[in-house]
């Protein structure tokens, strides 16, 4: 991967982890203790600003919270 794919933000594919947080229903701190095969996340590794923020695929965190609503299984 590119450090340009490393310090990239969100894509409109993308959602961040407070975003995540709210479509799952849950506290922003809860969502950084799902562990990566459960939830994966691409996290940025960029200037200290921005060092450490989680993006995550909006589609498995639609998936995701489907699961926890009893869909899709």
């Amino acid at each position: 991967m590119s450090n340009l794919a490393v310090m990239a933000p969100a894509g409109k594919d993308e959602v961040t982890s407070t975003e995540a947080a709210a479509i799952l229903g849950i506290a922003r701190p809860t969502i950084l203790l799902i562990p990566r095969d459960k939830l994966p996340y691409r996290q940025l590794e960029g200037s200290a600003k921005r060092a450490g923020r989680r993006y995550y695929k909006r589609a498995d965190v639609e998936r995701l919270a489907a699961r926890q609503r009893g869909e899709g299984e």
